[in-house]
């Protein structure tokens, strides 16, 4: 029998509800494959929806009747970490690594591409459509192609966790990003996820974070959902990230918001002075003292605390921070400009474009001019568009795409702080 054409080209057929031929189909051969497959996916369809495609595709192609064994030892497994996949997917290798089935995996992606999303070979993929991953985990009418889907997610997991009891530097990206989202789903024991925390949540699992991916950001990410489960764990290492890690502005401000969120529920944050200042700064925030927020600013020698307090004082989105903020976006030290910078966005007070137009105009500092621009750009500032425009050849930047990254993206979205 002529192998068959891919799925797309039988469901545009479904869709239109009848035969159109397609570009793909070249032969006769084709055509009469494509019209038998297209019979019994509108046979399928119109008896059960998207389900009984599903559920056709995977009897005809897959596990036909006396061969369930098949779908039980080759095709579940992967098609199961798949449908649990977080952002772009797993590769290849991965699929090789988490099930010890390497040939397995040429197989299974080979069989079921027509409903995988992703580069062949190596990928990485995913499952096409959230509706098919809805069917394999969720859907009470699969009976006999059901995949459990914390199983998956206990797979994944503990892959990672043996992994990083030999050593955390060899994590992949996937698992430096991903790793905490599977674990909240993996329906594990209390003492269990707990002794998972205490494994994954490590100054080793931070460096390999940063290696990854850059930055601190995504470790924020998974510090706020492990707050759910151990929200005095999550504080700790919010804590570690503002005062340890040399974390920039943007993450500190994440963590801001999650010890903000946080501290009503335990308390005091930490022992230490900077922590002790830290946990005035977020006492100031809740109660939107702005007169004790602009005092920490102003008179704190510690450039942490300071840049903290700056932070704090964008979050309280009050008018008469904004003196203090420029004053600090100016005078400051880098990394206190940069928090001065990214408070500025939050706060979004349009009073700040004259002071920001006439500071570029007037300032020496390539840094300086950059810092602008990012303002006004994530303000969505129309004067900064017209100032780009305007002095295009007279920009100095720090790298080649710091235009694209910094400047032009906000204007395409709805911003990132906001």
């Amino acid at each position: 029998m002529p192998q068959q054409p891919p799925v797309t080209v039988r469901l545009r057929a479904l869709r239109n509800h009848r035969y159109r031929p397609h570009p793909w189909v070249k032969t006769a051969s084709h055509r009469a494959c494509c019209v038998v497959t297209l019979h019994a996916c509108v046979k399928a369809y119109t008896k059960e929806g998207l389900s009984g495609v599903y559920a056709e595709f995977l009897r005809r192609e897959i596990a036909p009747p006396g061969q369930e064994e098949r779908w039980i030892q080759t095709y579940r497994p992967i098609l199961g970490l798949l449908a649990v996949a977080q952002g772009a997917g797993l590769t290849r290798a991965q699929l090789a690594w988490l099930t010890g089935r390497a040939d397995d995996v040429d197989l299974a992606l080979l069989k079921s591409n027509q409903y995988l999303q992703g580069n062949a070979p190596d990928g990485p993929f995913r499952l096409f459509h959230r509706s098919f991953a809805e069917f394999l985990l969720d859907d009470p009418t699969n009976q006999n192609y059901h995949i459990d889907a914390a199983r998956m997610h206990r797979t994944i997991v503990e892959a990672y966790l043996r992994l990083g009891q030999a050593r955390w530097e060899a994590c992949d990206y996937y698992g430096a990003v991903h790793l905490i989202d599977h674990l909240a789903v993996a329906d594990l024991p209390t003492v269990e996820r707990a002794a998972a925390l205490d494994d994954i949540l490590t100054p080793e699992y931070i460096a390999a974070v940063r290696r990854e991916t850059g930055w601190l950001d995504p470790f924020i990410a998974d510090l706020a959902t492990a707050a759910r489960f151990d929200p005095q764990r999550a504080a700790t290492l919010c804590l570690r990230i503002i005062l340890v890690e040399e974390a920039n502005s943007l993450v500190r401000q994440r963590a801001l918001r999650l010890l903000t969120s946080l501290r009503a529920r335990i308390g005091m944050m930490g022992a230490g002075d900077q922590a002790e200042r830290i946990d005035h700064i977020l006492d100031a925030l809740s109660r939107h003292d702005v007169p004790a927020l602009q005092a920490l600013a102003r008179g704190e020698p510690d450039r942490t605390v300071v840049c903290m307090a700056a932070l704090a004082l964008g979050e309280t989105r009050d008018p008469a921070a904004l003196p203090d903020l420029l004053q600090l976006l100016r005078k400051g030290r880098r990394e206190v400009s940069w928090a001065a910078a990214d408070a500025l966005i939050v706060l979004n007070d349009p009073r700040a474009i004259p002071e920001l137009l006439d500071w570029y105009r007037v300032s020496r500092y390539p840094a300086d001019r950059e810092r602008v621009l990012y303002i006004l750009g994530w303000m969505r500032a129309e004067e900064a568009y017209a100032l780009v425009d305007s002095f295009r050849d007279q920009l100095a930047v720090s790298s080649s795409q710091w235009n694209e990254v910094w400047f032009r993206w906000p204007r395409q979205t709805n911003g990132w702080m906001q």
